[in-house]
């Protein structure tokens, strides 16, 4: 069923470690914020999985003093170990940074598998997903139709399998400062640019396809490639 502020529900969703919400099917199991929160957040956690769900109607509220919305507009994570997240539909949530996810200092132990990405938007960059010191592993992920961007990342070495990046106004990837990604067996399509690599990054791309961009890959500022 759906769950939202008209059932009943809060947002957003406060995980703790050891906790787990695994829906029947992505189809039938919806979290839904109605845009008044985030949906869900995930912070100093252990040991977490979250499957089999639609995530989506999340929108961060403003910091007052700072004029400024908070990041992650369906699932913020930060400083987690041990998390899945698989089987999810995370579509239509907005915020500052990382519309649909916002992922914040956590290693290769957090993993986002078997999921679609869509149709969210950020104020900034990260329409898809917002990586800040993050390693984490995306594999067989569907990102497309994001606002601003489909994926960008600062100061992150994460590694992209089996993955779709596509139709962006802007940037499929980014690549912003000090990133070391490793992208593999993963089709770049239909957006402005492919991947812009900027400010001391590097990228190891592997048996990648970067086709039918504005500009496959935008290399800036101390920055390289490796094929």
């Amino acid at each position: 069923g759906t769950y939202s502020p008209e059932t009943g529900e809060t947002f957003p969703i406060n995980m703790i470690s050891n906790m787990n919400i695994e829906g029947e099917d992505e189809e039938i199991t919806i979290l839904d914020a109605m845009e008044i929160n985030r949906v869900i957040t995930i912070e100093d956690c252990d040991n977490n999985i979250i499957s089999g769900t639609t995530i989506t109607g999340g929108s961060t509220p403003i910091i007052s003093d700072l004029n400024f919305r908070q990041e992650g507009g369906g699932i913020f994570v930060k400083s987690c170990t041990n998390l899945i997240l698989e089987n999810l539909k995370i579509n239509s949530n907005s915020s500052s940074y990382g519309g649909g996810l916002y992922f914040d200092g956590c290693s290769s132990s957090t993993m986002l598998i078997n999921s679609e990405v869509s149709n969210n938007t950020a104020d900034y960059n990260g329409g898809g997903i917002r990586l800040w010191y993050a390693d984490i592993i995306i594999a067989n992920v569907l990102v497309n139709n994001n606002s601003q961007d489909g994926i960008s990342m600062t100061t992150s070495n994460p590694i992209i399998v089996d993955s779709q990046i596509f139709n962006h106004s802007s940037d499929g990837m980014i690549l912003l400062s000090s990133c070391f990604p490793q992208i593999k067996n993963t089709n770049i399509y239909n957006n402005s640019y492919g991947i812009s690599i900027k400010y001391n990054s590097s990228a190891l791309i592997n048996n990648t396809n970067i086709i039918n961009n504005y500009l496959g890959l935008y290399i800036f500022e101390q920055s390289q490639v490796e094929l």
